[in-house]
């Protein structure tokens, strides 16, 4: 096959696949409840999982009085519950399953907690806390900016997929 035909042919997959992926996005966008940098966050973690290649697969949002299922088959997931905003900033729970007990006592649900901060701290500020969390004694916390949030939200997405991944043997 001659290389022209071939670039017709990427070219074709490639413009395809865009269109694929915006639809996919505009129907997550379309689906989710929430406003704000927390429906952008919810959003961004949706499309992570789908298009961007990560361990786990899909993203899945469960009631506040719920808690991830027990069945192992559901441990590629991640569990996600609503956002409540309080004193100045949004928050919400997310699961991810520890397959190897490394970082719970035996295998398990380990949960933490998104926090979005909504006031104007400036980029160096928020910056210190940039994707890092601070450890409590059964969840972890991680913290990001509304900024950070809506400058790069594949980014935060990214953080917090990278925080679930720890689970991965």
């Amino acid at each position: 096959m001659p290389n022209e035909q071939k670039n017709d042919g990427f070219r074709r997959l490639k413009k395809t696949a865009l269109k694929n992926a915006a639809e996919t996005i505009d129907d997550i966008v379309d689906c989710c409840e929430e406003v704000g940098p927390a429906k952008l966050v919810f959003c961004a973690i949706q499309v992570v999982a789908k298009i961007g290649q990560r361990e786990h697969e899909r993203v899945a949002f469960i009631r506040s009085d719920e808690s991830p299922p027990d069945r192992i088959e559901d441990s590629t997931s991640l569990f996600v519950r609503p956002a409540s905003t309080t004193d100045g900033h949004i928050d919400f729970a997310i699961w991810a399953y520890d397959h190897t007990g490394r970082l719970l006592a035996k295998p398990g649900w380990r949960r933490a907690i998104v926090e979005i901060e909504l006031s104007g701290l400036t980029a160096e500020i928020s910056s210190s806390f940039l994707g890092r969390g601070r450890h409590g004694k059964d969840v972890h916390v991680l913290r990001f900016t509304a900024k950070e949030i809506t400058s790069d939200p594949w980014d935060a997405a990214t953080k917090i997929f990278d925080w679930a991944s720890w689970s991965f043997g």
